[in-house]
């Protein structure tokens, strides 16, 4: 998997290549990356818009995230 900036895919490609490439999935960077967001952590405690992390025993917003968490699902994609 490669991250691309797709807004620059005109310029190299013609436009039928470019359609297709707005319709493949996107991979987001935090969970190919083996992080989670604060939200879907197990040791966040949610709070409206911001919680607080056992993990790191600080307040967080729901958006951030880090390498250390876990995905309360039980499995990973």
């Amino acid at each position: 998997m490669r991250l691309v900036n797709a807004d620059a895919a005109p310029i190299y490609l013609n436009k039928d290549a470019c359609e297709q490439i707005k319709k493949m999935p996107t991979e987001d960077a935090v969970h190919a990356a083996g992080g989670c967001y604060c939200f879907e952590c197990e040791k966040f405690d949610h709070d409206g818009g911001t919680g607080f992390c056992n993990q790191w025993g600080k307040c967080t917003l729901c958006s951030d995230f880090c390498s250390r968490g876990q995905r309360k699902e039980a499995t990973h994609a």
